[in-house]
């Protein structure tokens, strides 16, 4: 005989009351509850599907997601049955009903525009509160601001004006321009961007500082000037003042702990890794990971919002293995990174994903170093006597064994090079070395390893490892040393491209690579010339 409802009603909300105020959506707390809920001998699971979805509280989305998922799991064949009958119910409220439709849409259900307004008691009145609602979620919640991105991206260039000018009459102050700021960071669009500094002209949010600091520095010289202007304008009116900038994020952001910083070792490609974490005061976590190169800046970053601990920990341990070392920093020396190796990116017109900006809002409240990006990275460095020993450990280090140079349109000396060395036949092999020794003092390649040796120093002070920070930092200082390390990657670099360019080859020598700019038939002449002359000298 089946449970009586009333008897599995009180069961159901006995069990519920641990649920109710989720930090975070938590698939072993939901996998739980579902269990506990099949354990029930006799339980009707259709009534009890519908009995969640009813008993959903919009105002906490994390515990809504979590109850729809296991209703979902419950009975999947009348789960979006049980939904409809709660947007047709008048006595549910707007907000829930929104609530409801959003997660619809999430998974792929496609409302027309009358039919959501069929739903809704006063659809003009819901849509301008879910609007603002979705606004001031935004001015903290990473995820949020990235949805709306997704959208505007989404549609096209006519109808993203409609609906840039739809938010502008509905709102004003910090709500707009924290998500038209947005907009202008990720936009592409010169018009637009120019469109929205318009609008904004009159706006004296905070919000505004970090987009009109970045579009300052835009290739675009409307944009960039236009930008400046209202930077330069609202820095004098004191709104931008280190103070209230501070107080600002402070406050915005106080639900979260202080930043945990790591970062991984600069390769062969100058790239590296900061993943930044946060733990709010309901112990969830935010944690955001961001690829930079350390001479054209950030260029991919993603992250999680609001996740359990057990998530948090499970992400870190997949993450950090046995290749990546952890290397822990400080919050500011991340920031000052970030925000001087992204307007050097925005000047040199490379692209940034707009998630990135979105992802940034995590650590506004951090304060950046005083001092510029190198200056900051040389802080506690110091110059020692070099010796064949301490030369031996730096070259030997695991942390420069995939230094290498790689052919790229980013790094034209290093492809210049390689051109030449692919060029050389048995009779003129051996001008490799003089090509090696031209090329190490090449002031672009000598720049991009002093950068490198620079970030490698000091994370790996912030390692514990001070004396091989000090050997590094003091191989860079030294000109004849830099070389002769220079000279070191060259070979590495070389040899590294011929035994890979190997792979796209055929039994009879030919390269298989097609529009290849480079000569490869002379590979295995040069990669016996390296085994034979360098690989038992330097131990490459």
């Amino acid at each position: 005989m089946p449970l009586n409802k009333f008897r599995l009603k009180a069961i159901i909300f006995e069990l519920l009351e641990p649920l109710q105020k989720l930090s975070a959506i938590d698939d072993d707390i939901a996998n739980d509850f579902f269990l506990k809920i099949k354990k029930i001998k006799d339980a009707d699971f259709e009534f009890v599907s519908q009995l969640l979805i009813k008993e959903i509280d919009y105002k906490n989305q994390k515990t809504a997601s979590t109850l729809l998922a296991v209703a979902h799991k419950l009975c999947p064949k009348k789960f979006l049955e049980f939904i409809l009958e709660e947007l047709k119910s008048k006595r549910v409220k707007d907000e829930k009903k929104f609530f409801l439709i959003n997660v619809l849409t999430s998974i792929g259900v496609n409302f027309h525009t009358g039919e959501i307004d069929s739903y809704l008691s006063n659809p003009k009145e819901a849509i301008h509160r879910e609007t603002k609602r979705f606004l001031e979620s935004a001015k903290t919640d990473c995820e949020a601001q990235i949805d709306f991105l997704d959208f505007y991206f989404s549609t096209s260039k006519d109808e993203r004006i409609d609906l840039l000018t739809s938010v502008i009459e509905d709102f004003e102050d910090d709500e707009l321009a924290n998500i038209l700021s947005l907009v202008m960071l990720g936009e592409t669009d010169v018009e637009n961007i120019l469109f929205c500094l318009e609008e904004l002209k009159q706006n004296k949010s905070l919000f505004l500082y970090r987009a009109l600091k970045y579009l300052s520095f835009n290739k675009d010289k409307k944009v960039s000037q236009k930008a400046s202007k209202m930077y330069r304008k609202l820095s004098m009116q004191g709104l931008f003042s280190k103070e209230n900038l501070q107080n600002f994020y402070k406050n915005l952001l106080c639900e979260l702990d202080e930043p945990v910083v790591r970062a991984s070792i600069p390769d062969g490609n100058s790239n590296f890794s900061l993943v930044i974490s946060r733990k709010s005061k309901n112990n969830a976590y935010t944690v955001l990971f961001i690829a930079i190169n350390a001479e054209i800046g950030p260029f991919s970053c993603f992250g999680f919002s609001k996740i359990t601990e057990n998530d948090y920990n499970s992400i870190m341990e997949r993450f950090f293995n046995d290749t990546f070392e952890q290397i822990y920093i400080s919050p500011a020396c991340a920031k000052t990174i970030l925000e001087e190796l992204t307007m050097r990116r925005i000047s040199l017109n490379k692209n940034i994903p707009y998630e990135y900006f979105c992802w940034q809002r995590a650590i506004e409240d951090v304060i950046s170093s005083e001092k510029k990006l190198f200056d900051m990275l040389k802080e506690g460095l110091k110059k020692v006597e070099l010796n064949e020993l301490k030369i031996k450990a730096a070259y030997g280090s695991k942390y420069i064994e995939n230094w290498f140079f790689r052919y790229s349109k980013n790094n034209l000396s290093y492809s210049n090079f390689i051109k030449q060395v692919m060029l050389y036949n048995k009779n003129n092999v051996y001008e490799i070395e003089k090509l090696i020794e031209t090329y190490s003092s090449d002031k672009l390649l000598s720049s991009l390893i002093k950068h490198r040796i620079l970030f490698l120093a000091h994370f790996l002070k912030n390692n514990n490892q001070e004396n091989l920070a000090d050997i590094y930092y003091s191989i860079m200082l030294n000109e004849s040393d830099l070389k002769a390390f220079l000279k070191e990657i060259l070979k590495k670099s070389i040899y590294e491209h011929c035994l890979s360019s190997k792979i796209f080859m055929d039994a009879k020598g030919l390269i298989l690579k097609k529009n290849s700019p480079l000569k490869y038939e002379n590979t295995d002449l040069i990669i016996d010339y390296i085994e034979k002359n360098w690989v038992t000298k330097s131990g490459n």
